[in-house]
Formats: structure tokens, C-alpha cells, sequence
């Protein structure tokens, strides 16, 4: 549901300020953008409460680091494995 709510808001914004042509409203099937998209905002508004946590050291023992995405990830024993980024570094959840 939130990938259409996300969709949604600008498509409004547009045809509310007539400038909204078809090749800039957002129509049709998800991509897989809006969808990560939508991931990354569940994720972030889930991790609000661990900054404190984390400033405590709570998490010491799994070195966690902000990601370019702004997203809390931890470190692991998969560091060495043929496996892709986001497989290795897995965001850290309450």
C-alpha cells in the first residue's frame, strides 16, 4: 500500500498545479523502485528509536554503521562471503 501512497502524492501535486502531462503521471504496475523505496521508509521509521540504544553500546558487539541510505546496518560473520552488500550488512531491526 505504501509504494501507491508514494506514487499517489505527487500525481496529485501535479494535477493540482495543471502542469501534469502523461508522460509524467505515474501509472500502471509497480517497479521494483518504488518498491525498495517504500522498504527504505518502513525501515528508517521502524530504526527512529535505536539511536539512543546504540549512543548506550548496546549493539557494541554487532558494529552497527549507518549505511549511504541512512539506514542502521550491522556487521556480521558474512563479511568474507561472495554475497552481494545488502546480503552482508543486514539492517538492524528492534
Amino acid at each position: 500500500m505504501t509504494p501507491y501512497v508514494i506514487r499517489f502524492c505527487p500525481n496529485v501535486r501535479a494535477s493540482s498545479r495543471r502542469e501534469r502531462e502523461d508522460k509524467d503521471a505515474y501509472i500502471g504496475p509497480l517497479n521494483a523502485e518504488e518498491i525498495e523505496c517504500a522498504e527504505k521508509q518502513w525501515v528508517k521509521k521502524t530504526q527512529a528509536g535505536l539511536s539512543t540504544r546504540i549512543a548506550k553500546g548496546d549493539f557494541k558487539t554487532l558494529s552497527p554503521f549507518a549505511c549511504d541510505k541512512g539506514i542502521i546496518c550491522v556487521g556480521g560473520c558474512v563479511d568474507p562471503a561472495l554475497v552481494s552488500y545488502d546480503e552482508r550488512r543486514a539492517a538492524l531491526l528492534p
